[in-house]
């Protein structure tokens, strides 16, 4: 699935600016206050998927509860999350049960493109929901055989050698986010 990364059309300054904000967002997540939301929302583009303001506030209260509680259960999320939204939202309950565990990868188009699989989008929410987390399965599968393999910790070390870290550990899987987002094949 992810076996080679042409780090050529990586956009190195683009990753530190937002690793930044990502950096901001996880040193803040005991005070979502205005600014927080904003900045959350605009790193994880929220507005673009959740434009019902019910919804970003039942978003926003899910979580609140999923980081008190250090609940990173993605299936739980997402049946929570469709209860608020009544949608698949599968992209952004893989965003809270990352921030909560940033050992966790997100799905986002980047992702799936990269690793070349389709979201389902036929059938019933339920099955939808059920069809989500088996590819939720499948990229955490191939996080783990791509951050095992030679080709995995050269992208690492590159990471690493390019960037500079704010004052934030970053998990590898979360290094992998940052360049996949930010690398076009």
């Amino acid at each position: 699935m992810l076996e080679k990364i042409n780090l050529d059309k990586t956009k190195w300054s683009t990753i530190q600016k937002e690793l930044n904000n990502y950096s901001w967002i996880m040193t803040n997540l005991d005070n979502q206050n205005d600014e927080f939301v904003s900045r959350f929302s605009k790193f994880y583009k929220l507005n673009l998927g959740i434009k019902n303001a019910i919804h970003k506030e039942g978003f926003f209260n899910l979580l609140k509860l999923s980081i008190l509680s250090k609940n990173d259960n993605l299936p739980y999320i997402l049946k929570k999350l469709a209860i608020i939204t009544n949608r698949n939202e599968i992209s952004f309950s893989s965003k809270i049960a990352a921030t909560v565990n940033p050992q966790l990868p997100v799905v986002d188009k980047c992702i799936l493109g990269h690793l070349k699989i389709n979201r389902p989008s036929y059938g019933n929410l339920d099955y939808r929901i059920q069809k989500s987390l088996e590819m939720y399965d499948q990229i955490v599968g191939a996080y783990q055989k791509f951050l095992e393999s030679n080709e995995g910790e050269k992208v690492i070390a590159i990471f690493d050698k390019e960037i500079h870290l704010p004052d934030i550990q970053l998990t590898r899987v979360k290094k992998l986010d940052f360049i996949l987002w930010q690398t076009r094949n």
